[in-house]
C-alpha cells in the first residue's frame, strides 16, 4: 500500500513538472490581456480626417455644437446598435465613416457610421464620461479611474501605446495641436503630449468651496482655456502654461461645458442662468435667468445661443444682448447639449422625443419618440443623426430611409 501511495506522488510530481510550462504561458498571457485589455479593435487602414468629422466633443475646440453637415428632417431609423451598457452626455465621435461609443462600464465600440456594424471594441476597465478623441490612427480615451485615467490607444495596432495617471475624468479631453487638455474630479487641469501621454504643465484650481470637482470640460480659442468649477467659477488658463489669466463667479455649479465664439465665453450654471463673459479679461458682459437649472452645454450660432434646461425648456437667444428671442417646451428635462445643422436645432429629451426646430423661430419642423430616454447629444455627420439612448441603443437616423 505504502509503495502504492509513493507510485503516485511521483506521477503526481511528474505530471506537475510537465504542466509547469503551460501553467507559466496562462500567467503570461494574463499578464498580456491584463496590460492590453480585451481588445477586437484593430482598423486594416489609417483613418482619414475629412470635413464632416466629429472628432471630439463640441466638434470644434470652441466646443459650439455645431455641425458642418446638413441634415433636413424627417428622420427614420436606419440602424440600432446594442452597446448594452450606458451612455454619459457627451456622446459618440465619428470620422471616416466610424462611430466610436464610449460606455459607462468602460468599453469603446466602433461601428459603421452606415450600417451600425460591428467593427471592434476594447475594454478600458473602468467608466467613460467623456467622448473618445479620433486623430488619425489615434484614439484618445478618459475614463473615471482615480489612478490610470488617460489613454492613447493605436487603432492600426488595436493597442494601448501608452497610459497616464491624472485622477478620475469624468469630462471630455480636448485636442489641439500635439497636446490634450482635460479636466479631473480632483481639481486638476493637465496638458498631455498626445505623443507619449507625458504631462506639460498641470494647473491646480484654486477652488472656493472644497469639495469641489471639474465636471465641465474644456474649451479652448487656441491660445487660451475656459472650463467651468462645481464651486460656481469659470476659469481661463493660458495653453502654453497653465498660467491663471482670469477667473469669474456664476451663484451655483457649473457642470455644463463652456462655448467660445466671436471673443465670448457662454455656459450655463445650475443657477438658471447663462452667463456671457469677454474672453479676454472675464468680464461679464451679460446674464440671463433661464428659470431652471442648466446642466448641459449650449449650441452656439452666428448670431444665436441655445440652451436647455431641466424644466424642458429650449431657449433661443441673442448672443450680443442675452435677449430671449424664442422658448420650445419639451416634456422632460433637458439634460445634454443641443446640436445646431445649419438652420435645424436637434434637442433630445428624456421625454424619449428627439426634437427639430426651426433655428431662427423655434417652430417645430419635427419631433420623433424614440424607445429611451435622451441623456446623450445627437451628432449629425454626413447623411446620418447618431444618437445613443438610456436603453443601451444607439440610433442611426437618416431622411427619407430605414426600418
Amino acid at each position: 500500500m505504502i509503495a502504492v501511495c509513493r507510485l503516485r506522488i511521483v506521477e503526481w510530481r511528474r505530471r506537475q513538472i510537465s504542466l509547469q510550462p503551460f501553467v507559466k504561458l496562462f500567467f503570461v498571457i494574463l499578464l498580456v490581456v491584463g496590460f492590453y485589455g480585451c481588445s477586437n479593435l484593430q482598423l486594416l487602414k489609417t483613418p482619414q480626417n475629412d470635413s464632416h468629422q466629429w472628432q471630439q466633443y463640441g466638434g470644434t475646440i470652441e466646443r459650439t455644437n455645431g455641425s458642418s453637415s446638413l441634415l433636413q428632417p424627417p428622420l427614420s431609423v436606419a440602424w440600432m446598435y446594442d452597446a448594452s451598457a450606458g451612455y454619459s452626455e457627451y456622446s459618440v465621435t465619428i470620422a471616416d465613416s466610424i462611430v466610436y461609443i464610449g460606455t459607462l462600464l468602460g468599453e469603446v465600440y466602433a461601428v459603421h457610421a452606415h450600417t451600425g456594424e460591428n467593427i471592434g471594441s476594447y475594454d478600458f476597465e473602468s467608466a467613460i464620461y467623456g467622448a473618445p478623441v479620433v486623430d488619425h490612427s489615434m484614439l484618445y480615451v478618459a475614463t473615471a479611474n482615480s489612478e490610470v485615467s488617460l489613454y492613447g490607444f493605436d487603432l492600426m495596432k488595436g493597442r494601448v501605446v501608452w497610459k497616464a495617471a491624472l485622477g478620475g475624468i469624468e469630462t471630455s479631453p480636448l485636442l489641439l495641436g500635439d497636446n490634450l487638455f482635460v479636466t479631473t474630479l480632483d481639481g486638476d487641469v493637465y496638458s498631455i503630449n498626445k505623443h507619449t501621454g507625458t504631462a506639460n504643465w498641470k494647473f491646480l484650481t484654486p477652488l472656493f468651496e472644497r469639495p469641489a470637482f471639474l465636471r465641465s470640460s474644456p474649451a479652448s480659442d487656441g491660445k487660451s482655456l475656459v472650463f467651468g468649477c462645481d464651486d460656481g467659477s469659470v476659469f481661463c488658463i493660458s495653453i502654453e502654461d497653465g498660467k491663471l489669466l482670469w477667473h469669474s463667479r456664476t451663484e451655483k455649479s457649473v457642470v455644463a461645458s463652456p462655448s467660445i465664439w466671436n471673443g465670448r465665453v457662454f455656459v450655463g450654471s445650475q443657477d438658471g442662468a447663462m452667463y456671457a463673459f469677454n474672453l479676454s479679461d472675464g468680464a461679464l458682459v451679460w446674464k440671463q435667468s433661464l428659470g431652471s437649472p442648466i446642466y448641459s452645454s449650449q449650441a452656439v450660432g452666428e448670431h444665436y445661443v441655445y440652451a436647455g434646461t431641466s424644466s424642458g425648456d429650449i431657449v433661443c437667444l441673442k448672443s450680443e444682448t442675452g435677449e430671449i428671442l424664442w422658448r420650445h417646451k419639451a416634456q422632460s428635462a433637458i439634460s445634454c447639449a443641443p446640436l445646431l445643422a445649419g438652420k435645424v436645432l436637434y434637442v433630445g429629451s428624456l421625454d424619449r422625443s428627439l426634437y427639430a426646430l426651426d433655428a431662427d423661430t423655434g417652430t417645430l419642423l419635427w419631433n420623433e419618440t424614440l424607445e429611451g430616454r435622451i441623456k446623450s447629444m445627437p451628432v449629425v455627420w454626413n447623411e446620418f443623426l447618431v444618437l445613443p439612448l438610456d436603453n443601451k441603443m444607439v440610433v442611426g437616423m437618416k431622411r427619407g430611409g430605414g426600418e
